[in-house]
């Protein structure tokens, strides 16, 4: 799984269209509505036949040694890795931002802050396999303080009614 982080969504948003020219018979994922809300006519403007997917609703087949592309990560560890299972994908691109609801209970605008200072670029994405295990473990932080699993349109819905902050 390749996680790529930029600073803003719009951000994160240019480096989708950019991943997509790339790979445009990529299957596209999504946890939560109001992030397809947001992709679907900016991906579906460019590329009509993308069809965004929600991630319980994939099926092993459909991504069988394909790209995937995820637009978020999901609050809870558990739930990628149960959806991941059984794939065999070609490659797992996950586009996270850190002004995202995620990002933001660990300190994103404090990290944002630093990036600029030292001269990163707003379009530049951070990947590496430390920033991969950080957010597994951020996540794992978080799945420990869930209260409960209720469906939420939003990252941010989603943290605000199931974890105890």
């Amino acid at each position: 799984m390749h996680d790529l982080v930029w600073m803003s969504t719009d951000a994160k948003a240019k480096g989708c269209l950019s991943l997509l020219e790339s790979s445009p018979d990529a299957v596209v994922l999504f946890w939560f509505a109001d992030t397809r809300a947001t992709f679907a006519p900016l991906i579906q403007s460019k590329f009509p036949n993308i069809k965004l997917t929600h991630a319980f609703d994939v099926q092993p087949h459909e991504v069988f040694e394909k790209n995937v592309i995820f637009l978020e990560h999901h609050p809870m560890r558990s739930k990628e890795a149960n959806s991941l299972m059984d794939w065999k994908a070609s490659n797992i691109y996950v586009l996270s931002a850190l002004d995202e609801a995620l990002f933001q209970q660990f300190g994103g605008d404090k990290t944002i802050e630093l990036m600029r200072k030292m001269g990163m670029r707003e379009d530049e994405a951070l990947e590496h396999s430390m920033i991969s295990r950080s957010i597994e473990r951020a996540q794992q932080k978080l799945e420990k303080k869930a209260v409960s699993d209720d469906a939420a349109g939003s990252a941010a819905e989603w943290i605000r009614k199931n974890v105890n902050l």
